[in-house]
């Protein structure tokens, strides 16, 4: 079996996923107070054996709602509709020391009340993600110049701000303000030290950049909860009809529990 040769990158979140989010208002008033939902979960980075220690610049994970448009000429166009991060940043050149093994950090991001669900139409989507990225040095190969010059030029941010600091989070103009989304390191696994060589000439280690930007994401679902109040609602739903071959006929639906997303 080959072996990686390359940070693997693993998105851990309740549910698959899904946010079980409050009622939205149907009026879209701005002054009614909005409930928004803190999304927890582990961020996972595994710096494969005998890669050795690496540093980056930079670890993110975020939420992003885009749209994404076909006219049915040309490529397609992408608008980010909000963003929210939070990253974890090393020095100029101390960077973040990423261990062979397994790391863990724990996060909590902040999901609007009023974010836009899951639409499909032929042409059109709205899509809800959670990302993370590893950033390391640019790639200044061949090969790098080649993968940022073939990435799309139609994509654009329409809302998009962040607070410059350590621990650093992503706001949109939307006008909400709930907890600060925080990440924190949990714990290192990482793999037994080699013996160490008695080679007084030996000099300090030299950990090298983790080159170009390491990226994951999963699909983030919203479910609306369609009681108001919040609680449970219940689906108990009569349809009579006539089928052809069989006569008439009585179709129910019934559920303890229903959601829509």
């Amino acid at each position: 079996m080959r072996k990686s040769s390359t940070v693997q990158i693993n998105i851990r979140v309740p549910s698959y996923g899904s946010v079980f989010m409050p009622f939205p208002d149907p009026l879209g008033n701005a002054e009614t107070p909005r409930t928004d939902k803190e999304l927890f979960g582990d961020l996972e980075i595994f710096v494969p054996h005998g890669m050795g220690r690496q540093k980056c610049k930079a670890i993110r994970i975020g939420v992003r709602t885009f749209c994404r448009l076909h006219m049915g000429r040309g490529p397609p166009e992408e608008d980010t509709i909000y963003e929210g991060k939070v990253e974890v940043r090393g020095g100029t050149s101390e960077g973040v020391v990423l261990e062979e093994g397994l790391q863990r950090f724990a996060f909590n991001i902040i999901v609007p009340g009023n974010l836009a669900p899951h639409d499909y139409h032929p042409g059109h989507r709205v899509d809800n993600i959670i990302y993370a990225e590893v950033e390391g040095e640019e790639d200044t190969s061949a090969m790098g110049w080649f993968r940022r010059g073939s990435s799309p030029s139609s994509s654009r941010t329409t809302s998009r701000a962040t607070s410059p600091a350590s621990f650093r989070s992503g706001t949109s103009s939307l006008g909400w303000s709930s907890p600060s989304p925080t990440m924190t390191i949990l714990r290192q696994e990482a793999f037994l030290p080699q013996p160490p060589s008695y080679d007084l000439s030996e000099r300090e280690e030299i950990i090298p950049w983790l080159v170009g930007i390491h990226r994951a994401e999963r699909t983030l679902i919203l479910i609306y909860n369609p009681d108001p109040a919040g609680g449970v609602s219940s689906l108990d739903t009569r349809m009579d009809t006539d089928a052809p071959g069989v006569g008439p006929l009585t179709v129910t639906y019934t559920s303890d529990e229903v959601s829509l997303y």
